[in-house]
């Protein structure tokens, strides 16, 4: 994703793609993924008594692509979309707008659709070379993963009219986000470990086997280094 390589400024979460074949898999995500950390970030604007405003932009609620994902159930498919956008409001409002922009669009993405184009080719078979050159709408000539970078840098310099000099800080600031996230999957992955260890029996001899093989694995391993 183009936007992981060239991210925007003050990015909020990393960008995500998933996708999903249930409904109720999706709402919790959305409520994981989308509403908690919306109202966590309310939360601390209230402890800290700020507001986000037209004329600061640090205090913009800004959503720097916090994913797309669609699922398939049954031959329906379930979109929720949440793209590059910041409004001067409460993170909460924003979640909730675009949420109900994407249900606009419900219809379309719940459905399956069949797209004939023998029209289309048919006139482009009655065009001259010279006419194809004049009207070229011929996407198979088009190039997507350059269309899709140059479609994210005109998001970035024309919509939100962020600098590209701004990019390398863009870049460590994304990095940043990515190593809270992981570091925060480590620390629960932890505790929840910790509480089956204190509560399981199984558990803590699974955990003690892991940790036997791995010692035997890493003295096998100098043994071996040490006979070369």
């Amino acid at each position: 994703m183009t936007f992981k390589t060239n991210p925007l400024e003050q990015a909020f979460r990393r960008p995500n793609v998933n996708l999903r074949s249930n409904p109720f898999t999706n709402q919790y995500w959305t409520t994981v993924s989308h509403t908690l950390p919306a109202l966590l970030y309310d939360g601390y604007l209230r402890l800290t008594g700020r507001k986000p405003r037209n004329d600061d932009r640090n205090t913009l609620c800004r959503i720097a692509t916090v994913g797309i994902n669609i699922q398939r159930c049954g031959g329906s498919r379930f979109t929720r979309v949440l793209q590059t956008s910041f409004y001067p409001e409460t993170m909460m409002k924003t979640i909730t707008r675009l949420h109900k922009a994407m249900m606009v669009l419900e219809y379309f993405t719940s459905h399956s659709w069949v797209w004939n184009t023998d029209n289309v080719t048919m006139l482009m078979g009655q065009m001259t070379p010279e006419d194809k050159k004049v009207f070229n709408f011929d996407v198979r000539q088009l190039h997507w993963a350059e269309y899709m970078e140059s479609y994210c840098m005109g998001t970035k310099k024309y919509v939100l009219n962020e600098e590209l000099s701004g990019l390398p800080a863009a870049r460590k600031h994304l990095n940043k986000l990515r190593n809270i996230r992981y570091s925060f999957n480590t620390i629960l992955v932890v505790l929840i470990w910790r509480v089956f260890i204190a509560r399981s029996q199984m558990a803590r001899n699974i955990w003690y086997f892991v940790v036997s093989l791995c010692f035997k694995f890493l003295s096998y391993f100098r043994a071996s280094s040490t006979m070369r």
